[in-house]
């Protein structure tokens, strides 16, 4: 089961999201390009005639109940996080599981976390969690409007209204960020394309003529009327590491950020 590698969290805390087995959990250095091609790998799954073929699959056996959607359809392998006493397996297309590490090492799935039926759509595989207030931040995107739905989870593990955040299109959106005031999400050219699979594309399509952008939100807003959006070149982005500057959150939001552009090497 492969992860993202470790990084520090944007309020100074490590965040390990490393590849594990069921019967162990070790940490793994991975560098930037051996973290790309698992997710190319994982992307792949969903390539082509074939790729199509099981997610139609995947639709009917959900149609004739021969598959439980209330399990869960994903596979919990990209990022573990920590809060109100739970600690939580996730993988974006999906929500959380919340898993227990029994005494010899092994892990034990416990079950399907929707926060009392308050989550409906898929939870993002790096929510933050601010070490000074306890609460969790996050967010899902989907291949149907709305696009984008950003959440608060108090330090009591509640689950507050979803917050819609209106977007062209369906995109890839792996990971967003939190800074004291604010939330940032980035809205980059990486668009859901169905279509695409039946000339053997991926299901998700990079389109270089298009510009990216990144949205500032307040972190507290109730709805998008007050977010801000920003251009930047062509480029993708996995994860980023914005802070506040005196109020300037959107100054030095992309200087320690990681661009991908197609044929980019990176050896860092």
């Amino acid at each position: 089961m492969g992860g993202d590698g470790g990084y520090v969290g944007h309020f100074g805390i490590i965040v390990v999201c490393a590849p594990f087995r069921m019967s162990t959990m070790r940490c793994a250095e991975a560098t930037w390009r051996d973290s790309i091609n698992k997710r190319k790998k994982t992307i792949g799954d969903i390539k082509g005639l074939f790729g199509l073929f099981m997610v139609q699959m995947q639709l009917l056996r959900a149609k004739l109940k021969v598959l439980d959607l209330s399990y869960g359809i994903g596979t919990g392998n990209t990022a573990l996080i920590y809060h109100h006493g739970k600690l939580l397996a996730l993988s974006e297309a999906d929500k959380p599981y919340v898993i227990k590490v029994l005494e010899d090492g092994d892990l034990q799935t416990l079950g399907l976390l929707d926060y009392d039926q308050r989550l409906g759509h898929s939870f993002t595989a790096h929510p933050k969690v601010d070490p000074f207030t306890d609460e969790m931040f996050t967010f899902g995107y989907s291949h149907t409007a709305p696009y984008i739905s950003y959440r608060v989870i108090t330090k009591d593990g509640c689950m507050l209204n979803p917050v819609p955040i209106t977007i062209p299109e369906p995109i890839m959106m792996h990971d967003f960020a939190i800074t004291e005031n604010y939330a940032i999400f980035m809205d980059l050219p990486l668009y859901f394309r169905p279509k695409e699979m039946v000339k053997g594309n991926l299901i998700f399509m990079f389109d270089p003529t298009k510009k990216a952008r990144f949205g500032v939100l307040p972190r507290y807003a109730k709805n998008e009327l007050l977010i801000r959006w920003f251009e930047l070149p062509n480029c993708f982005i996995f994860h980023n590491g914005p802070y506040d500057d005196l109020g300037s959150v959107w100054e030095d939001l992309f200087s320690p950020v990681k661009r991908l552009r197609p044929n980019e090497s990176d050896h860092n």
